[in-house]
Parts: C-alpha cells; sequence; structure tokens
C-alpha cells in the first residue's frame, strides 16, 4: 500500500465526539466491503447517518455491547447507501475495483 492508499483508508470520518468511521473499517471486516474507493463526501454522509441511528447514551458502558452496536450500526447503514460486500462483485466488478486501487498514487 502506498502512502497515499494509506492515507485514504485511515481518514477518520467523525461520528461523534468518541466514535470515527475509517473506510479500514469496512475493508477489514471479517466479511470485508469495499470502502477504499469511496468519496470523501460519501464517507461524510454514512458518517452523518451513523450519528443519528447509533445512540451512545442507549448502553451501558460495557465495551463489548457498545462495539457490537457500532458495528452493526455502520455495517448497516452502509448497506443502506449502497456499499457492497466483495463477495457479491462479479469478477468484472472486482477487477475494476483493483485496477482504480492500484491506480491510486
Amino acid at each position: 500500500m502506498n502512502a497515499k492508499q494509506l492515507e485514504i483508508i485511515s481518514k477518520p470520518f467523525n461520528v461523534t465526539e468518541d466514535f470515527n468511521l475509517t473506510r479500514a473499517e469496512f475493508e477489514y471486516f471479517p466479511c470485508p466491503m469495499v470502502a477504499c474507493l469511496w468519496t470523501d463526501e460519501q464517507m461524510e454522509e454514512l458518517a452523518d447517518k451513523v450519528k443519528k441511528e447509533f445512540v451512545y447514551e442507549r448502553f451501558s458502558t460495557e465495551l463489548e455491547e457498545l462495539e457490537n452496536e457500532w458495528y452493526r450500526v455502520i455495517e448497516k447503514c452502509a448497506i443502506e447507501m449502497g456499499m457492497k460486500y466483495y463477495e457479491d462483485l462479479s469478477k468484472e466488478e472486482l477487477e475494476e475495483v483493483k485496477n482504480k486501487w492500484e491506480n491510486i498514487k
């Protein structure tokens, strides 16, 4: 991964004071999602959507419960906005994502 790709994948998008989203979170899910090519605008919109749905105060301070809910909400919101799982892409779509990502310098 080159420096520009690393910058893109790790850029944080603020949801709350305590929670940020990065493209890497989706790329490294157990079932990875295609976030590497999402624009900053799409990621900002996703962060805003998550902010509306993730109600931090609803949960105890139990870390595991918070983490489970966090990942449930961000995955749900991403799917609603059209983010896809790599496994759902055709060979052609997968090749297109790979080529676009590799051409980021």
